[in-house]
């Protein structure tokens, strides 16, 4: 199923014309951890966020502001929030002059 894309504004594109592969992939892997915590609440961003952010403090010795696990889980509640599926992995692999994203999800 191919979902449709956000537009990003000018500075994203630049920095993902710059962004090396393994950059890519450690930012979509926690944006997955975000929206899979966003589905696991039903949509409550902000229980989702409390959760998360508790979680990575006892995990994590510098975890993500939490302004940014907020815009991330927002982001998936706008543009994906009728999609119930858990991403299950993401990858990021060098085409060409390309990068290739491909993601795994389940319902």
């Amino acid at each position: 199923m191919t979902q449709r894309v956000p537009p990003r504004d000018e500075s994203n594109l630049e920095h993902e014309r710059n962004a090396r592969p393994e950059e890519l992939r450690a930012l979509l892997k926690f944006a997955s951890v975000v929206c899979n915590a966003v589905i696991e609440e039903n949509g409550d961003v902000d229980e989702a966020v409390a959760n998360l952010v508790a979680d990575l403090k006892a995990k994590v010795k510098e975890p993500p502001p939490e302004a940014f696990i907020e815009w991330l889980a927002e982001r998936k509640l706008y543009w994906f929030g009728d999609d119930p599926r858990i991403v299950l992995s993401v990858d990021v692999a060098v085409d060409g002059d390309r990068l290739r994203v491909v993601a795994t999800s389940a319902a």
